[in-house]
């Protein structure tokens, strides 16, 4: 029986999605705290929000890269373990180490901690990034066609609940627990939310590489071997050499010719893909813009708080439990996110892709500009929940379209000659990289924008601006018909 005609029993993709939920747990943390973390180490607000941009410029340039040497990795351990393991241990590093890089206050070394956690923001946030790709085509690899759908239900299951579980660690005051003795300021939390998905994300990666063992790639046939390359362009295009680029110079070409690919199917892509990469890159950076300022917003415009009191103070208090207050916002707005990914299949029956698309984006659209207004937490609560549905249509959506393209042959606006075989897979990783643009235009442009005009509102105005920028961008996107 061909390796990947095996059955795999039910609780081992529980076992292997571990990783998918932790990242997104990760996501979530992040979400929450990154902000107000580098804010409290020293930063501007303006500052903040740019660093946080080297993380996705560095993805975007590592897309293909990763997915390619990850394709052609000869280790006994598999393909794609090594670097589950690898992205696993270096975001366990980031997290760790990012809440007591603030000891070197003790010493006076203050530019050290801006440093510190500088570096440990990046590091966790590349990590998990990059972590996901690895995760992803670990399921492709070793469950076989026939529990794809299954695979892909408990894959996105575990998603949704990791990113709830972030969000919630984030929400629980921890400084009400006794025998913890900590403080209630920002800092204190993170040392609790980061040590958890330190943890988690640790026990996570031995349940995903114990889930199910992959098989050698050296002992592979040659019709495996052909087979397995089929599989992997639905995730990136392994274009360049056959064997696993050791050298510095292979590394260098290999990196070259997987950016190449994806440039190449930008450049003969259809009018309609360039719509839909378009809107993919507005709505990320809507979606980045939105959770990566909305404890901030709860913080300083709900609970009137100020984060550059001293610690201590009325002020700061306020703030520090609008920051747990907004992620819980952020919790709740996922579990509406999970909700809408289990319905969507039915809507779709009924309601046409595109259709759903705009009503989605519409209704986030108006819910961030009451935010503006509305200062009860119920009522930031309810409108924060919209955010849910935007997330679950933007993306998945856009994905769901490119075979209906491929089908319709509106995929591309002229002949390519010389395409690889399978274009679905170069279509994907070419409609991720507007995740990556979308995270970059957002970190660049709320911190400064924020700080010019210094009214808080514009930190739910931005993302407001970017989503109904993706929604006109979306008219002219030619349906699914």
């Amino acid at each position: 029986m061909n390796f990947k005609e095996k059955k795999v029993a039910l609780w081992r993709l529980f076992l292997l999605s571990a990783s998918a939920g932790a990242v997104d747990m990760g996501y979530a943390v992040e979400g929450a705290y990154v902000v107000p973390l580098m804010v409290a180490s020293g930063l501007s607000l303006t500052l903040s929000t740019v660093l946080i941009s080297l993380s996705p410029i560095m993805g975007m340039l590592f897309q293909g890269f990763i997915g390619t040497i990850s394709d052609k990795c000869n280790c006994s351990w598999g393909r794609r373990r090594p670097f589950i393991v690898l992205f696993s241990l270096t975001a366990v590093l980031g997290f760790g180490a990012a809440p007591y890089c603030f000891y070197f206050h003790n010493l006076g070394l203050h530019y050290l901690v801006i440093i510190g956690v500088v570096v440990c923001v990046f590091l966790s946030d590349f990590s998990i990034g990059a972590l996901l790709l690895p995760t992803r085509a670990y399921l492709l690899d070793v469950v076989p066609v026939s529990q794809s759908k299954t695979g892909n239900f408990i894959f996105s299951v575990a998603i949704g609940a990791g990113a709830a579980s972030g969000y919630g660690l984030g929400a629980v005051d921890w400084s009400n627990i006794p025998s913890l003795g900590l403080n209630a300021n920002v800092v204190n939390q993170t040392k609790i939310v980061y040590g958890i998905t330190t943890v988690t994300l640790f026990i996570a990666m031995l349940c995903t590489i114990a889930s199910v063992k992959e098989q050698n790639p050296s002992l592979l046939t040659s019709q495996e071997k052909q087979i397995n390359a089929e599989t992997d362009t639905l995730l990136v295009s392994t274009i360049g050499e056959t064997s696993f680029p050791t050298s510095s110079g292979n590394l260098c070409k290999t990196l070259t010719e997987s950016t190449i690919g994806i440039l190449k199917f930008a450049y003969y892509m259809s009018y309609n893909m360039w719509f839909l990469w378009l809107m993919s890159a507005l709505a990320m950076a809507a979606d980045f813009a939105f959770t990566f300022s909305f404890s901030t917003f709860v913080g300083l415009a709900v609970y009137e708080g100020d984060s550059s009191s001293p610690e201590g103070s009325e002020s700061y208090d306020l703030y520090t439990k609008g920051v747990r207050m907004g992620s819980l916002g952020l919790a709740i707005a996922t579990v509406c996110c999970s909700v809408m990914s289990l319905i969507l299949d039915y809507i779709t029956r009924w309601i046409r892709l595109k259709t759903v698309l705009l009503i989605t984006i519409a209704a986030f659209v108006c819910a961030l500009g009451l935010l503006t207004y509305c200062r009860e937490l119920y009522q930031v609560y309810i409108l924060a929940a919209m955010y849910g549905p935007f997330f679950a249509t933007v993306t998945s959506v856009p994905y769901a379209l490119i075979p209906m393209y491929e089908k319709s042959g509106t995929l591309f606006r002229k002949e390519w000659t010389n395409r690889p075989p399978m274009v679905e897979g170069v279509a994907v990783a070419t409609l991720n990289t507007a995740i990556f643009a979308g995270q970059i235009i957002a970190s660049l442009v709320i911190g400064p924008v924020v700080d010019a005009v210094g009214d808080v509102n514009y930190f739910m105005i931005i993302p407001c601006f970017f989503a109904a920028l993706s929604f006109l961008v979306t008219l002219p996107v030619k349906s699914e018909s």
